[in-house]
């Protein structure tokens, strides 16, 4: 997976990028593949941002979120995204039943 970190009006020190790393990691190892993610911080009047842009299988998944802090900022995107790739997940699943519908559910008498 490529992951990209940029950010505006902020330096990404080690620590924030290792970070970044971890919570994406978590969230990530349950999904689908991931091609590529590319996580944007921004520090504003209003206070820090934090957004992601996931590419996976036939879609993108963008997650955006604020913070008093740029890690709680990063914290609240993560389950965020979370969020939307269990949705993701749940929605390109398929969901017709195999053999053992009620169709052929044996009798009981």
């Amino acid at each position: 997976m490529d992951l990209i970190i940029t950010g505006q009006h902020v330096d990404i020190s080690d620590s924030l990028r290792s970070y970044i790393e971890q919570r994406i990691d978590r969230v990530i190892n349950h999904a689908e593949p991931i091609v590529s993610a590319h996580v944007v911080l921004h520090i504003q009047k209003s206070g820090h941002d934090a957004e992601i842009t996931v590419s996976v299988s036939g879609a993108q998944i963008h997650a955006r979120a604020q913070g008093a802090d740029m890690y709680g900022a990063i914290d609240a995107m993560a389950e965020k995204l979370d969020a939307q790739l269990r949705k993701h997940k749940d929605r390109s699943a398929d969901h017709h039943q195999k053999d053992g519908g009620i169709k052929h559910f044996p009798e009981t008498s």
